[in-house]
């Protein structure tokens, strides 16, 4: 039984898209590849400087941990 917060919400859902589901059954192997290359994209961005910012010799031992 739904409380009344999700009660609230029920006249919105009409207006949210929804997704589908997959019509074949996604393998794991190609999960992990996804994720792969999701991972490498981001650790490639996130070394990449930005134009414009500089950062006149500051060094930042904790700056790969801060996201």
């Amino acid at each position: 039984m739904p409380g009344r917060f999700l009660n609230f919400f029920r006249p919105f859902s009409r207006l949210m898209f929804e997704v589908k589901k997959p019509e074949k059954k996604v393998s794991f192997i190609s999960k992990l590849l996804w994720t792969f290359f999701a991972l490498l994209i981001y650790y490639v961005m996130s070394e990449t400087p930005i134009y414009g910012i500089s950062y006149r010799g500051l060094y930042d031992p904790l700056i790969a941990a801060r996201v």
